[in-house]
């Protein structure tokens, strides 16, 4: 399907959601029609954001800010049915956003890389020092990777965890974020930034991410997991139960606790070492190109032509989806 006719799938997607929920925020509307339904009519995030546009400069769809995020629903809606949905999803939405909330909601799916870690049997460095003293109610105590590692030091920070498979070095960053991470994210770049600093393979895992991050971060010797689910800490089951209801937020993928699945650990246990091995030279052609562009001494521009002219499996469809993703700023 071209980039054009995939908009126009967004805009009427985004139409029969707005009128089946009355109201809702980017995150139900990405997760509605960008993770949910046949593959066929599914819209990504950066095509669903120029869909989007296109309704409320058309005045189709309204928008109105409460709280920190916009949300949305038809011109013709009813205000008193947008205000007794908005009384409803506001405030469950704010509960997703407070602090400490969202500072354990990082730490679940850390733990469970982590978990996974250990069980494979790899050195690593970075982890959690006060798991069995009390439950995810409350924050865990972390110890970060040091930042020099071999004669190398990171400017940015810390990685979340440094692995050494094989006698490799890999740099893996953790982000248990509802959005999808795009190859202009600023947690993409700060891990490319991170990683060329220490001569790390890096290691990007999420939620989810779309075709040109995968795509452009495998050819430029980068690895990617995809979770597919986003995890809430254990004490907060209520809290999941409510966000998963399709008629409220309609979260449906995310579960709750720090256990690595079996998706998980076959990645860092059986996959990782291989993957790592494979990918080193690749990642050795692009470390300065991955360095400056984390760092923004290059531009995405200048990085996106290093990486097509440095691969040979560059191909029309990772262009065009490149374009696709310009488009949507």
């Amino acid at each position: 399907m071209k980039r054009a006719e995939r908009i126009e799938l967004g805009k009427r997607r985004l139409l029969n959601i707005l009128r089946a929920q009355t109201v809702a925020c980017d995150r139900t509307l990405e997760q509605k029609i960008s993770d949910a339904g046949p593959n066929p009519q599914r819209v990504e995030p950066s095509l669903l954001t120029l869909s989007r546009k296109a309704l409320l400069q058309d005045g189709v769809i309204v928008s109105e800010k409460r709280g920190k995020v916009p949300w949305y629903y038809l011109k013709e809606t009813p205000k008193q049915a947008v205000e007794a949905r908005m009384k409803i999803l506001v405030p469950l939405h704010e509960k997703t956003q407070e602090g400490m909330f969202t500072h354990r909601l990082g730490q679940t799916y850390e733990i469970a890389v982590m978990k996974a870690i250990q069980r494979s049997g790899l050195n690593f460095l970075g982890h959690f020092t006060d798991l069995g003293e009390h439950d995810d109610g409350t924050a865990y105590t972390k110890v970060d990777p040091p930042l020099d590692i071999s004669g190398n030091k990171m400017e940015k920070g810390p990685l979340d965890y440094v692995v050494f498979p094989l006698g490799e070095c890999a740099g893996i960053e953790v982000k248990n974020y509802r959005t999808w991470l795009y190859p202009r994210s600023k947690e993409v770049r700060e891990m490319l930034w991170k990683c060329g600093d220490i001569d790390a393979v890096p290691v990007l895992m999420a939620r989810r991410l779309p075709f040109i991050t995968i795509r452009l971060l495998q050819l430029g010797g980068c690895l990617v997991h995809e979770n597919y689910n986003q995890l809430y800490p254990a004490s907060d089951g209520e809290l999941a139960t409510q966000v998963r209801q399709k008629n409220l937020l309609g979260y449906h993928d995310v579960r709750t606790g720090n256990e690595p699945d079996g998706r998980m650990m076959k990645f860092v246990g059986t996959l990782l070492p291989g993957l790592v091995k494979d990918a080193r030279p690749r990642f050795r052609m692009f470390r300065d190109a991955h360095r400056a562009y984390g760092k923004g001494t290059m531009t995405y521009r200048e990085w996106l032509k290093e990486i097509r002219a440095g691969s040979k499996r560059w191909g029309g469809a990772v262009a065009e989806e490149a374009k696709a993703e310009e488009g949507a700023e």
